[in-house]
């Protein structure tokens, strides 16, 4: 077997990229980078705690009111703040009025660091 010349890595389709740039990665393990996909991931999540369907979940209503806990909403800051790869402040999900308020507070400057 000839030695192998990792110039033809990218020929033979074997990715030199990091595990955040991998075209590997499956949707789901990338962080989320649009809004959209954000909202996507926070409804599927709250659609799961909740064992409802997705298309159940009201973005404009407050998290506590769609029945979440305290223990869901902190585990979820913390997820979604693994997920976009920042600090978020541990009470974010508390201090949001809805998935939708979410969102724009994500925005936000001083809202975790970029």
């Amino acid at each position: 077997m000839p030695d192998r010349n990792p110039a033809d890595d990218d020929a033979v389709g074997i990715s030199t990229a990091t595990s955040r740039e991998s075209p590997w990665l499956r949707p789901h393990d990338r962080p989320p980078s649009t809004d959209a996909e954000i909202r996507a991931w926070v409804v599927g999540k709250v659609a799961a705690a909740l064992a409802i369907p997705e298309s159940a979940v009201d973005t404009g209503a407050s998290l506590i009111s769609l029945g979440l806990d305290s223990v869901t909403l902190f585990s979820m800051t913390g997820e979604l703040a693994e997920r976009l790869d920042r600090e978020l402040p541990a009470s974010l999900l508390f201090e949001v009025a809805s998935i939708d308020d979410l969102l724009a507070a994500l925005a936000a400057p001083g809202t975790g660091s970029p």
